[in-house]
C-alpha cells in the first residue's frame, strides 16, 4: 500500500506545479494607455475580414460562439458597438501537437520501480501526445490602425468543441485585463 502512494507522489507534484502555470497571457502597448482606457465603441471583425490574415481553424459554430461571448463581455463593460467604432476586434486560433513523456521509472524502490524486477534499468514511459489550442484576441485602434491590445488563452483541446459557456470563460479570462490599468498602477 504505501510503494502505491510513494508511486503517486511525483506524479501528483508533477500536476500541481503543471497546473500553476497561467493560461492567460497580455501585451499592450503602454503609450496609448489613455487612448484605449478612452474607448467608448467596438467593432469585431468577421470571418471574412479575418480570413484575410491567415487562415481560419474554428468551425464556424465555435467562431460564433466567440464573438458571441466577446461581444457579451465588451457591452457588459460598457462599450458600444459600432460600425465606426474606436477600436476592432480581431481573433484567430493557433493549434500544436504537442507530446509529454513522462518516465515514471526513475529512482530507487519505492519511488516508481518495483523492488523485485532486477537492476536499476527497468522503468516505466508515459506518452501523452495531444493538441494545444491558442486563442488570439487582438484589439486594434481603428484611428491608426494598429494593434495596441494582445491577450491569448492556451489550453488542452478536447474532442468536443467549446460550449457557449466554455467559449465565454475563456474569452472573460483573457478580456479580465481589458482595458489595461493606468501606467502608474503598473510600476
Amino acid at each position: 500500500m504505501k510503494t502505491h502512494l510513494f508511486k503517486m507522489l511525483p506524479l501528483g507534484a508533477m500536476l500541481l506545479i503543471g497546473g500553476c502555470q497561467s493560461p492567460v497571457a497580455v501585451d499592450f502597448d503602454r503609450a496609448q494607455i489613455e487612448r484605449i482606457q478612452a474607448y467608448a465603441t467596438f467593432e469585431i471583425d468577421t470571418r471574412e475580414e479575418r480570413a484575410g490574415y491567415g487562415t481560419i481553424a474554428l468551425s464556424p459554430l465555435v467562431d460564433r460562439r466567440v464573438q458571441n461571448a466577446i461581444r457579451n463581455n465588451l457591452e457588459a463593460k460598457g462599450y458600444a458597438p459600432s460600425k465606426t467604432a474606436d477600436f476592432r476586434i480581431n481573433f484567430h486560433t493557433v493549434t500544436k501537437d504537442r507530446t509529454e513523456v513522462h518516465d515514471l521509472g526513475y529512482g530507487p524502490a519505492p519511488f516508481g520501480r518495483e523492488p523485485y524486477f532486477g537492476d536499476y534499468s527497468y522503468g516505466r514511459l508515459f506518452i501523452d501526445k495531444y493538441e494545444e489550442g491558442t486563442l488570439v484576441i487582438d484589439v486594434i485602434d481603428t484611428q491608426n490602425d494598429r494593434l495596441v491590445w494582445r491577450g491569448v488563452h492556451t489550453r488542452r483541446l478536447e474532442r468536443n468543441a467549446l460550449s457557449p459557456m466554455q467559449a465565454q470563460a475563456v474569452v472573460d479570462a483573457i478580456l479580465m485585463n481589458f482595458p489595461p490599468l493606468s501606467v502608474r498602477s503598473l510600476d
